[in-house]
């Protein structure tokens, strides 16, 4: 009977010690979570952050007036300008060559004079004639090697996409496919090797006409460069209607709604540029009031003896049980919050200070515990110790899984080789 009473005891004793843990964890997971919150001015703007700046609470961003405007502007910006492009239109242009060089063939119209013929060729091309152009071509009698140098030159021009002037491009832009039978579809064109300004377009077909058509007379390939250059159109048109439409859209999407951040979130990355919004964002952070620090530290207590009991709970079932005198339970207890707070001390203290503050954790001893560990309790309370230590480790430093795995890993690692 005094045997049992004994063991219930300790019992008792080691839970009591569990427990007076996991209050010193929590005191040491939430030192410095009341820290000042990092600081970012207006002359921030445009410098790269030298390190991860990361939200000291949790909080919600409720971007102002100003700052509302500015996304919603930015937002505005990153809608492409919308160009029309006119699909089919070089067959238009070669449906009122044929008719024009065919007209200049009625006996009606030879019958009319000069003048007038000059005039309904015009009105039939759709542009104004040069007269040392239609003289040229009078003098010749329309001759169909003409209409059919003038087609190829106009309709191998507007086959690509022409656009009025190239600078207007901008670094994108959306096309919408019109007219034509064509479908409906759009593109997004970043590379415009596919368009031809204006300009170059009739420097192009005049350049042809000197070489593809030596063998005509002086006065023609005069004409073919005259005309061909006027019915030369752009066939990429800007709409200025449309992008505007598409712009008030995308400032509208940007609606006044809260941005919620947790406590350990990154605002901004090392490296990454500072904007007026993560100023904004910062001073809204000091603003709002800091969570109660006796909530916190009692849901970190809590969290952490669960987490112990649970994990001792299963190594039982599934190991067997683990015998650990009251004053080896002390001096592991007062191991694992030695680690804790050289983790977060490194995290509270040194980490802003430093450059590649993201790399630090990774320098920690934390294997050393487990090593300690396995002098007193053996392998089975080494692992037990590297498992709890490399959970509560990337917690305190505000780490991931991926940290947390690697604590564990390696002070499994280290334990596995002291004998």
């Amino acid at each position: 009977m005094g045997n049992r009473v004994g063991l219930r005891g300790e019992r008792a004793t080691q839970v009591l010690l569990v427990l007076a843990c996991a209050g010193a964890a929590g005191l040491l997971l939430e030192a410095g979570s009341g820290q000042k919150s990092p600081s970012l001015t207006a002359h921030d703007v445009g410098r790269a952050a030298t390190r991860d700046i990361k939200a000291t609470r949790s909080f919600e961003y409720r971007p102002g007036a100003p700052a509302l405007a500015v996304a919603r502007e930015d937002a505005a910006r990153e809608v492409l300008p919308v160009f029309d492009y006119a699909v089919g239109r070089e067959t238009e242009v070669l449906g009122r060559i044929h008719h024009a060089f065919a007209a200049m063939h009625d006996p009606a119209a030879r019958a009319q004079p000069p003048p007038t013929r000059q005039l309904r060729f015009a009105a039939l091309l759709g542009t104004a004639v040069d007269n040392d152009a239609f003289t040229a071509l009078e003098r010749a009698a329309f001759p169909t090697e003409a209409r059919a140098a003038l087609a190829y030159l106009v309709g191998s021009a507007l086959e690509r996409m022409v656009v009025a002037e190239r600078s207007d491009l901008g670094g994108g832009i959306v096309v919408r496919h019109v007219g034509g039978g064509a479908s409906a579809r759009e593109q997004t064109i970043h590379d415009f090797g596919v368009i031809v300004g204006l300009g170059e377009a009739r420097v192009t077909l005049r350049g042809r006409v000197e070489t593809h058509y030596a063998g005509l007379q002086a006065d023609l390939r005069g004409a073919l460069g005259t005309l061909g250059s006027a019915l030369l159109v752009p066939t990429l048109t800007p709409n200025g209607e449309e992008t505007e439409r598409r712009r008030a859209h995308a400032r509208e999407s940007i609606a006044p709604r809260p941005v919620p951040y947790v406590q350990g979130q990154v605002i901004v990355r090392e490296g990454d540029g500072i904007h007026s919004a993560h100023v904004a964002t910062l001073v809204a952070m000091r603003k709002q009031p800091a969570p109660r620090a006796l909530r916190a530290f009692l849901g970190t207590a809590l969290l952490v003896a669960l987490m112990v009991g649970v994990i001792l709970a299963f190594a039982i079932q599934r190991v067997g049980p683990l015998f650990v005198r009251p004053r080896d339970l002390v001096a592991t207890g007062f191991l694992l919050l030695a680690f804790i707070g050289l983790a977060r001390g490194a995290a509270v203290l040194w980490a802003p200070r430093i450059h590649g503050a993201a790399l630090y954790p990774f320098a920690l001893p934390m294997a050393a515990g487990a090593m300690l560990v396995r002098l007193t309790l053996g392998a089975r309370g080494a692992a037990l110790f590297a498992f709890t230590l490399g959970v509560l480790g990337a917690l305190a430093v505000q780490g991931n899984v991926e940290l947390a795995a690697y604590y564990i890993v390696t002070g499994i690692a280290g334990a596995a080789g002291v004998s």
